[in-house]
């Protein structure tokens, strides 16, 4: 397995940042941002780098900028093990910001 970096704009509605999935292979054409898990529970270390001018709110689906704000003053980057089926949201309050991800196990 290897690693794939993608970058995703974020803007002012709910933006899919990520997905893993564990039916990577019934996927028709995925998007870069849609990462694969060999079975639900298998982690999958995600490596998400910040937009330097930008703040950017974390959440699910129905994510607002009431949510977990970021910026890469406070957050430079957030790294972690997510699992299959799982997914990640952000939006921020005007304009866009762009998010670099790297995920592993690919």
């Amino acid at each position: 397995m290897s690693a794939i970096g993608t970058t995703v704009t974020v803007t002012t509605s709910p933006t899919l940042v990520f997905q893993t999935v564990d039916n990577y292979a019934e996927q028709v054409s995925p998007p870069a941002n849609v990462l694969k898990a060999g079975t639900p529970n298998q982690p999958c270390p995600v490596l998400i780098i910040m937009d330097p001018s930008a703040t950017v709110y974390f959440g699910g689906i129905d994510v607002d900028s009431s949510g977990f704000a970021a910026t890469a003053a406070t957050l430079p980057s957030l790294a972690y093990n997510v699992v299959g089926n799982d997914s990640l949201y952000a939006v921020v309050a005007s304009g866009t910001a762009t998010l670099q991800l790297l995920a592993n196990s690919q």
